[in-house]
């Protein structure tokens, strides 16, 4: 389980204290310009069992035309010295903004030391119930429940992607993902699933 664009207050930690009292991992993406300002969440979420990511600085698409390489380097290793200091193991897990990924980017952070040293991935994700349309249509947790569990469902294992914040701020004020997640993981739970951390972490590629 995997969370993106956070830490927002108080659903992260909601949604983290809940996973952990079900001794559920999970890893949670952050964008640097949140998790400079709830410095406490990222503490907590590594006492709760769980793993920081690095979702950039300022959650920009990497791969958007205007985007230098300079400035792609610095938008992931800005927020390191905070994940680090709550805690964080390195190599630290990345993940993209939208996923958008691409062969220059690979090249580029590849070449550099910093960024070779201290983070692997891109992390992507297999399964993506789209909490964030949901809560941009004003649908109810329920409805968003059913919509992961038949994604899961089809696809039976692999990494789920959520959201505890979403960036976008015209989604942000309905996100309900953490009401859903009550909803979700007592399901499949009785369907036998099972939940682990991420794989080991490889290299950036």
């Amino acid at each position: 389980m995997t969370f993106d664009d956070g830490p927002a207050h108080p659903a992260t930690l909601e949604i983290a204290r809940y996973l952990a009292d079900r001794q559920i991992p999970a890893t949670f993406f952050v964008v640097g310009d949140e998790a400079a300002k709830h410095r406490e969440t990222l503490c907590a979420l590594i006492d709760l069992g769980h793993t920081l990511g690095n979702h950039t600085r300022s959650h920009t698409r990497l791969t958007a035309s205007t985007t230098t390489d300079n400035w792609a380097i610095e938008e992931v290793l800005a927020p390191e010295r905070t994940l680090l200091e709550a805690g964080a193991q390195t190599p630290i897990p990345f993940r993209a903004p939208y996923g958008a990924w691409n062969r220059r980017l690979a090249y580029v952070f590849n070449n550099d030391r910093r960024l070779r040293e201290s983070h692997s991935g891109p992390v992507g994700w297999d399964i993506d119930g789209e909490d964030h349309r949901c809560w941009r249509e004003g649908r109810s947790p329920e409805d968003c429940a059913r919509h992961y569990l038949a994604a899961i469902e089809s696809r039976r294992s692999g990494i789920v992607l959520f959201h505890d914040r979403t960036a976008d701020a015209e989604k942000r004020a309905g996100n309900r993902t953490g009401e859903m997640l009550r909803l979700l993981i007592p399901q499949l739970q009785a369907r036998g699933y099972g939940f682990t951390g991420l794989p080991r972490p490889v290299s950036l590629q």
